[in-house]
């Protein structure tokens, strides 16, 4: 199944969570330092009032502390202490832990893969590229701003680097210093034309496939430091041409 919930989305229900989970442990504190000074009014050193506030204020409440105050902030805090509890829990359940994980998994396996391939463009050409190099078992960093088109559930394993493929710290996430090939597959003929620049400019070495639907781009592209320029089009004619030449030479036979 798609996943529901997108990186955004967790990002922003993780903010709104620990900015919630934040106040309460504020007003818990604020809770703890009022209890201290009326425990300090009532004869307590300040180190143990601080300290016996605190356990009142964390514990659930036992009516024999000689305040009222004091015993309604022993419950008002057992109250808060829940509420972060199941807020945290909610992000465990939510799916955001494990996401987290997940993602942490792969930008560490990102951060020691090296003679890898660079794929720009999570879309239909990105796409299958990405599922023959995974059936061909060759390490590859999918990078891209915009992953719709990246097609389920195959998608789940890939390493992928979230961001504009044109720019340098997000080619670098990718480890374009370490890579091997760099796929340029942009929807934008523009977009894979500065790419193919900019990836010669941080890997010299890097060899650089790049696609056009343009045949008046291939000599620029290949001016431009592309080490070969393809056009799916023309490659999806030849092929088909190359299956009604098979065709025809079965029927005579």
């Amino acid at each position: 199944m798609i996943e529901k919930i997108s990186k955004k989305e967790i990002e922003q229900k993780h903010f709104y969570t620990f900015k919630s989970v934040f106040i309460t442990l504020m007003a818990i504190i604020v809770l703890v330092i009022i209890t201290a000074f009326i425990l300090s009014s009532q004869g307590y050193p300040p180190s143990l009032a601080l300290y016996r506030s605190f356990f009142i204020i964390t514990h659930f409440p036992e009516y024999s502390y000689g305040s009222f105050w004091v015993s309604l902030f022993s419950v008002i805090g057992t109250f808060l202490g829940f509420y972060i509890i199941v807020t945290l829990l909610s992000i465990l359940y939510g799916g955001g832990l494990r996401y987290e994980l997940k993602e942490g998994r792969k930008m560490s396996k990102i951060g020691k893969i090296k003679n890898h391939v660079i794929v720009c463009g999570a879309n239909i050409v990105g796409n299958n590229v990405a599922i023959k190099l995974d059936a061909e078992n060759i390490p590859f960093v999918v990078v891209d701003d915009d992953l719709k088109g990246l097609v389920e559930p195959t998608h789940h394993d890939y390493l992928i680097v979230e961001g504009s493929p044109l720019d340098e710290d997000v080619l670098k996430a990718a480890r374009i210093e370490q890579a091997a090939v760099l796929v340029a597959v942009l929807n934008e003929e523009g977009g894979n034309f500065l790419l193919t620049s900019m990836a010669k400019k941080l890997n010299p070495k890097l060899k650089v496939v790049a696609k056009t639907d343009n045949q008046h781009f291939v000599e620029h592209m290949e001016k431009n430091g592309a080490d070969l320029v393809m056009m799916p089009e023309i490659l999806g004619a030849f092929k088909i041409a190359d299956v009604v030449n098979d065709i025809l030479k079965i029927k005579k036979k």
